[in-house]
């Protein structure tokens, strides 16, 4: 025989659902600080390829230095899962692809570190095969 719950508060009408505005907010600020406090490793990454990439002289030469690659990738758009479905060659059509753009003045070596930390948001959260 199953169990009876007892519930303390029991929902009597349409307002007893409503969240008082006093708690909605301190969840807003909750989200907001786990938000800031998940951004922190992004954050350092971008930095470091931000370091890196502007010792580079020529875009083209982005390819060339292996310590930029996972962050080039993730520049480029790609999220983590998607690189399991990639090949190498997908891989370096992708940051080709974002060379072109550097080249086509669209970003510059210069916002790396934002368009990274914009990019390391969604990471993992846009799957295009709905796996």
């Amino acid at each position: 025989m199953a169990e009876k719950i007892i519930i303390d508060n029991p929902i009597n009408s349409a307002a007893d659902l409503v969240t008082p505005g006093e708690r909605t907010r301190a969840g807003f600020i909750s989200l907001a600080l786990e938000k800031n406090y998940l951004a922190v490793p992004y954050v350092e990454e971008a930095k470091a390829l931000k370091a890196l990439a502007g010792k580079i002289k020529y875009p083209a030469d982005l390819l060339t230095v292996s310590d930029l690659g996972a962050g080039l990738l993730t520049a480029s758009g790609l999220s983590d899962k998607s690189l399991n479905y990639l090949t190498e060659d997908d891989k370096i059509n992708a940051i080709k692809g974002l060379i072109e753009e550097i080249k086509k003045g669209k970003d510059s070596i210069i916002h790396f570190d934002e368009k990274y930390i914009a990019l390391g948001e969604l990471k993992g959260g846009i799957d295009p095969t709905g796996l």
